[in-house]
């Protein structure tokens, strides 16, 4: 029965794509006391996650999941049943905080058997349906971008396509590839998830990559993040250069 359902995701296009967006950003201080991360204004009228949102409309990802916890009511009453074009957005918010796994494992009924998950507080202009190609017979497959310093971030070392070290973040780390906060997931990774909180990058990859069943494939495309003050102005310089743009055709 497993041969059969892989299968049968390996043929089916991914149309559902999920947004974590329930994290606190403690390191933007003030900024966030009231308003989650994701929504931090960029424009007079446009906030982070619009971008993101409308990124993933563009290529044809018409199931869009928001899994919400800090100040989760903010991101219901802005998105719920509010979304571009043919896409619909649910929004789910955790009761308490559970990990970005456990995000996930807690909307199970909510979720597809295979599906695009991405960080809500970082943009990764790139090729999600190539992404979404590159991963149908795999469990896991993450992007990955290229730094000249990777100090801020961490690393992923390769194998070839498989992932096979995490490189905790170090001073004066160099040129490295490290973790674009996209991914394509099979939902059957999280059924290993025996206690909560369960973090995706510190338990599941990890466990993913020693079976060898962990993906990387890096990618070409502007990326940022919003995790610091500095990042945060970034965008608000840079993003509105990147918010017209023709639709991408879904394959």
């Amino acid at each position: 029965m497993r041969g059969e359902t892989a299968s049968v995701v390996g043929m089916t296009p991914i149309r559902q794509a999920c947004v974590l967006v329930g994290g606190k950003g403690t390191r933007l201080g003030d900024l966030t006391r009231t308003t989650p991360k994701p929504l931090m204004q960029i424009s007079d009228n446009r906030v982070f996650l619009d971008f993101v949102i409308e990124q993933l409309a563009r290529q044809g990802f018409d199931d869009i999941v928001l899994l919400a916890g800090y100040l989760g009511d903010t991101v219901r009453a802005r998105y719920a049943g509010n979304a571009p074009g043919t896409a619909r957005i649910r929004v789910i918010i955790e009761n308490e905080p559970l990990g970005t796994a456990g995000a996930i494992a807690a909307a199970r009924d909510s979720i597809a058997p295979q599906f695009l998950m991405l960080n809500g507080d970082s943009f990764f202009d790139i090729d999600l349906r190539a992404l979404c190609a590159a991963g149908k017979d795999r469990d896991a497959l993450i992007a990955l971008h290229r730094v000249a310093d990777a100090s801020r971030y961490g690393s992923i070392m390769l194998d070839g396509e498989r992932v096979v070290r995490f490189v905790e973040k170090r001073p004066n780390a160099g040129a490295a590839s490290i973790n674009g906060g996209i991914y394509v997931l099979r939902a059957s990774v999280f059924e290993r998830i025996r206690t909560l909180p369960c973090s995706l990058e510190a338990d599941v990859f990890p466990a993913l990559a020693a079976e060898r069943r962990l993906y990387g494939r890096e990618c070409e495309g502007y990326f940022i993040d919003i995790g610091l003050p500095e990042s945060l102005e970034q965008a608000r310089r840079e993003l509105i250069a990147l918010a017209h743009r023709p639709a991408v055709v879904a394959r």
